[in-house]
């Protein structure tokens, strides 16, 4: 067999080298940042569209972490490595401030809270929010957890404004986050839920029920804030991030979500 000879093999290596270091730097084969986000259950589906436009326009990756803003809250207070933080509320990035955790709170949206039922309960859906919460065939009601998550703590002012808290009290089924709570709708396990519109429009629960928006007036409004966790840390990436929420892609994405701007 003719043996290879050594001055071309070492040619051919320096060539193929060469090309791989060239595609490698390449902005095109560049290897994409990432940024991890701790999102409200009921901004989750919002934020992964997000995330998706926001990739394809910087080739920085959005990890989604979603849960009650009270528990991401906790978790975030105990360390966890968040580099941005989206609550349901302000109350909690404005604590992460207080404590000197972040620098700044903005408001990203103003959320709508709708009550939800079955449409085999019978109410059209016309009805009155608080004939539907008193309708016979209510035996139970979804919101989610109240002492984490801002929508269900809503809920429950929406119950008592309605002066309703000692006739549906024991029908109250509390979820651990909105998402939760929307689940129990879902697969019928309760015949009223107080959701977000966000959640009820992303989802098929406005074919298996009907929905009514919550009266503003009956409860405090929703402004939901986010916050930069450790600034210092790819600095440019959660900056970039943060302008193009409010951009108008990234506005456009939160509206058509059910939400209002802030």
């Amino acid at each position: 067999m003719k043996k290879a000879n050594p001055f071309f093999s070492l040619v051919f290596f320096s060539l193929t080298l060469a090309i791989f270091l060239l595609l490698s730097c390449s902005p095109k084969n560049k290897i994409p940042s990432s940024l991890s986000v701790a999102t409200c259950a009921n901004f989750q589906h919002t934020m992964k569209k997000l995330s998706c436009s926001f990739f394809e326009k910087e080739n920085i990756r959005i990890e989604v972490i979603a849960g009650s803003s009270g528990n991401l809250f906790a978790q975030i207070i105990a360390g966890a490595p968040y580099d941005l933080f989206f609550s349901a509320n302000k109350f909690y990035p404005e604590r992460l401030k207080s404590e000197g955790v972040t620098q700044d709170v903005q408001v990203y949206a103003k959320g709508q809270l709708v009550l939800w039922w079955d449409r085999q309960l019978g109410p059209s859906k016309e009805a009155k929010i608080e004939d539907i919460l008193l309708h016979p065939k209510v035996s139970r009601i979804a919101l989610a957890n109240p002492q984490h998550a801002p929508y269900g703590e809503k809920a429950l002012e929406v119950i008592q404004y309605y002066k309703l808290a000692p006739l549906i009290q024991t029908k109250l089924v509390y979820g651990k986050n909105l998402l939760q709570a929307a689940q129990f709708a879902q697969t019928k396990n309760v015949e009223v839920a107080f959701l977000s519109l966000s959640l009820v429009l992303q989802s098929n629960l406005g074919e298996k029920g009907y929905f009514s928006l919550i009266p503003p007036e009956s409860h405090q409004a929703l402004d939901q804030a986010f916050t930069i966790l450790a600034p210092h840390l790819l600095k440019e990436e959660k900056k970039r991030f943060a302008d193009f929420i409010y951009s108008s892609p990234g506005q456009k994405i939160i509206q058509e979500a059910g939400y209002l701007l802030p």
